[in-house]
């Protein structure tokens, strides 16, 4: 690759993400809402064993131990008497826990509660909830019931506002993740449409089709995982939603190395390909209808990624990494490998 051409890239790099960045640390000037982060002062227990930490996302494992299925952590404080909001709106993020609200003891909210009863998958998700109007100087408790190992680990600390500050607030704390998913899915779709109109008249345009949805993918993938979809539709389902386009990313990948050919004239690479697309998919599938408890199949596949990974290396770098290779080819398959290690990270 030529000088000019390493250039370009960095120039087109470099300009794609100051249209990224700019714009969102100009719009943070203005209107900053105004919101009240409960950070700390709170009194927490595990199954009532006070723990000596009062901000929540300061809790660590040895805070909380081995977490067991229906577990209580429960979060208590008074609120502050400047908390006055004209329609005061609580946020709470959780992580594979049930909720209940409490204002003065009196439950005000509950989340997922039938899941933990019925011994089935708990849901991550943003709450939004409408508190009343006079709110100031009232006992706030949160309970969270663990649906996993990992439901009390890095708890965010509640935020207080009105709906459209709290909106705004966590807009605008995600603005790179979002504008990045955004412009991921809107490229990605446009590719897609563009690819496929001439794809009847071009030969070998596969490629571009599998780019066009990795895009799509991690977009969506990117939503789902800082919970914007959560914030922008309401509903609880970004984190099965989140697992499915991880796993869905494998099958993809493969395809894009596919659509080169020369890497698949082995038929180890194929055979290692058809085997663990096809295991990503049935754990996709599993999880779509609900069969498959959503973090339990984290392990295999990380070793399918991490197989993946090393055939993507091996095809790079292999014996023949010295051999005569199409430009193009080479360009593609380092892209897959920034994308890759960007995964990894």
């Amino acid at each position: 690759m030529t000088r000019s051409k390493v250039a370009f890239i960095l120039v087109s790099f470099i300009a794609i993400l100051c249209l990224l960045l700019i714009p969102g640390q100009y719009v943070r000037t203005f209107g900053q809402p105004e919101v009240l982060v409960l950070d700390n002062g709170w009194r927490i227990s595990l199954n009532g064993t006070v723990i000596q930490e009062d901000n929540p996302q300061k809790i660590v494992r040895t805070d909380v131990r081995v977490i067991k299925k229906g577990d209580v952590l429960t979060m208590s404080r008074t609120l502050p008497s400047g908390s006055g909001y004209y329609y005061p709106s609580l946020y709470i993020r959780t992580q594979g826990a049930a909720l209940d609200v409490l204002i003065d003891g009196m439950l005000y909210y509950s989340h997922d509660k039938e899941a933990i009863l019925n011994n089935t998958q708990v849901e991550s998700g943003s709450h939004f909830i409408d508190l009343p109007m006079s709110i100031a100087g009232s006992t706030l408790t949160i309970n969270l019931y663990a649906g996993s190992s990992y439901a009390f680990l890095g708890v965010e600390p509640p935020v207080l506002s009105s709906y459209r500050s709290l909106m705004e607030y966590e807009l605008h704390l995600n603005f790179l993740p979002l504008m990045v998913s955004i412009f991921l899915c809107v490229y990605g779709v446009s590719f897609l449409v563009i690819s496929l109109y001439f794809v009847l008249q071009t030969p070998n345009l596969l490629g571009q089709v599998v780019s066009s949805l990795i895009c799509i993918d991690v977009g969506i993938w990117m939503l789902s995982a800082y919970d914007l979809l959560s914030i922008i539709m309401g509903g609880h389902h970004a984190t099965r939603l989140e697992s499915i386009t991880l796993y869905l990313l494998i099958p993809l990948l493969y395809l894009y190395l596919s659509s080169m050919r020369k890497p698949f004239r082995k038929q180890i690479y194929t055979a290692i390909a058809v085997i663990s697309s096809a295991v990503c998919v049935m754990l996709a599938v599993g999880i779509a209808i609900n069969m498959l408890p959503i973090h339990i199949v984290n392990i295999p596949f990380a070793l399918i990624a991490l197989l993946a990974t090393i055939l993507v290396l091996r095809i790079r770098f292999g014996a023949r990494a010295g051999a005569k290779r199409e430009e193009s080819e080479s360009l593609r398959i380092a892209g897959l490998l920034v994308l890759i290690a960007t995964f990894w990270l």
